[in-house]
């Protein structure tokens, strides 16, 4: 009877043993393992090393520059002079000489014709550029276009080297915005005085006219946005200074340099930019009324800074500001026939020109004014056109590698942060852009350079600025304990517990020997 009841309490301990040993074998095959699935933090595959060896590729602008003289000696001793006056780690120029016929070159009467005979026989490609030396020129260098200049028979390396500089980097940079791809320009025209001074102008012809043919020009690199607004009883706050003078009038008053900043911002705060994301240049043009008019800009020695009857300046990175004083003949009628109200028209001709003239510096793309007639595409120099597309691939490339490689870093350090597929995308596309620009840089394709760059800024933006980026940014380890072990821990105990009995029930066994007859 004992022993029947020693087996069955055997066959139970036995049935239990392997029991929780199924139960462990499952908790750690199975359960541990979908758990840590199950809260595995997703990260799509970047190019984490691509990214931080950017920086090890600099930017480079490589141009080829074909040089043409009379005698081949004098083409090759400038070659090899001007190959080593031009080292710079950003732009690299390549000169080789160019085999034409002379009597070729002597017999071309304008540079028209000289340009047409050079793009014929020289056998240039896409990106190369001609420096030929002619009779006609006048000065040491003429630059003809983007591709094309020509020299005097008396021109040095170092001329040759000033006018080079001048034909392919000079970029106005002192009061630049930088470049970015879309921006919002915000032309305000003031009018203090609404009760008195009825302020007449076809704003919308004026854009058309002047404005859009030039943004247009640049819509590779950048979009403008070009919007309109009139703003009543906002006026210009200085202390009043008359002076007289020998108008019609007989007193204008005196706005000095120094008040300037303050101006600007007295009146930035009416003007309602602040809840726009693109940067935004502002173009106002003040119209004084005729008590307070006509108004000048005078510098600190008590002098006019301009003989013009309109007067202007730019605050860099903000804007400009045209003060656009009322005829004389229409303030004199207003005061001597006591009238309620008076009517001023604006002259497109005359404001335009100088809002794209300051639209123009405040961009990097400085040139003169243009003083009257309908502005065309055709007023912005094709080489102004490429310096700016140069200067603005160059800047968009630097940001979008900073901004890849501050978004890697931040990614590298926190591993547990997480990486969706649209965060992925546009890095691997703004990576790839990047490459592809530079690559264009290298042959001087600008334009294909522009865009690439444009693509890289844009796509970079968006990865580092994804809208769900902070809420996807947690810690899932302290939630794998947090969450889970108090699911766990109740299941947990019984079959730590029981690993005491399975040891001691093994390690029994081993000790057991069988009984000798």
């Amino acid at each position: 009877m004992d022993d029947n009841n020693s087996e069955n309490s055997t066959r139970k301990d036995n049935h239990r043993i392997w029991a929780s040993l199924s139960f462990i074998f499952v908790i750690i095959f199975f359960g541990i393992p979908m758990w840590w699935k199950t809260t595995e933090v997703y990260r799509v595959s970047l190019p984490f090393t691509g990214i931080k060896e950017l920086s090890d590729d600099p930017i480079k602008v490589i141009r080829n520059v074909g040089i043409y003289a009379k005698e081949s000696d004098r083409a090759k001793l400038l070659i090899g002079e001007l190959q080593k006056l031009f080292v710079d780690d950003i732009s690299e120029i390549r000169f080789f000489e160019i085999t034409l016929p002379k009597q070729l070159v002597e017999d071309s009467k304008s540079i028209a014709s000289l340009e047409e005979n050079v793009e014929k026989y020289s056998g240039l490609s896409n990106g190369e550029r001609a420096l030929i030396e002619w009779n006609h020129v006048t000065g040491d260098v003429a630059i003809r276009s983007t591709r094309f200049a020509v020299f005097s028979k008396g021109s040095t390396s170092i001329s040759l080297e000033r006018a080079i500089r001048q034909w392919m980097f000079k970029m106005s940079n002192d009061n630049n915005i930088d470049p970015y791809p879309q921006y919002d320009v915000l032309i305000s025209i003031l009018n203090p005085r609404p009760d008195i001074q009825n302020v007449q102008w076809n704003i919308r012809s004026a854009i058309e006219s002047y404005l859009q043919p030039f943004v247009d020009t640049l819509s590779s690199l950048s979009n403008f946005t070009i919007k309109s607004q009139w703003k009543y009883q906002v006026a210009f706050e200085f202390p009043s200074n008359q002076k007289r003078d020998n108008s019609t009038l007989g007193r204008h008053y005196s706005l000095s340099t120094r008040y300037l900043p303050h101006i600007i911002t007295s009146i930035e705060k009416r003007l309602g930019n602040s809840i726009h994301d693109n940067p935004c240049i502002h173009l106002v043009v003040y119209v004084p009324p005729c008590e307070s008019s006509p108004l000048f800009i005078y510098n600190n020695k008590d002098e006019r800074i301009t003989d013009n009857d309109i007067d202007s300046f730019i605050s860099p990175k903000w804007g400009g500001i045209v003060v656009a004083n009322p005829k004389e003949i229409d303030c004199g009628n207003f005061f001597d026939n006591n009238s309620e109200k008076m009517d001023i028209h604006i002259n497109m001709d005359e404001i335009m020109p100088i809002l794209l003239h300051q639209l123009k510096r405040l961009i990097g793309v400085d040139s003169k004014i243009a003083r009257s007639g309908t502005y065309s595409s055709e007023s912005l120099h094709d080489i102004e056109v490429e310096r700016y597309f140069t200067y603005g691939t160059m800047f968009l490339l630097n940001k979008a590698t900073s901004t890849l490689q501050s978004l890697i870093q931040l990614l590298d350090s926190i591993n547990n942060i997480v990486i969706n597929d649209e965060v992925g995308i546009a890095v691997n596309e703004a990576y790839q852009h990047i490459i592809d620009s530079k690559e264009f840089l290298k042959v001087n394709d600008i334009l294909n350079a522009t865009a690439h760059a444009k693509k890289a800024f844009i796509q970079s933006e968006r990865a580092f600025y994804y809208p769900s980026m902070l809420a996807l940014l947690y810690f899932p380890d302290d939630q794998k304990y947090a969450i889970y072990i108090p699911l766990f821990l109740p299941i947990m105990i019984p079959v730590v517990l029981s690993m005491k009995t399975i040891w001691l029930f093994f390690f029994k066994s081993n000790k057991i020997k069988p009984k000798t007859e």
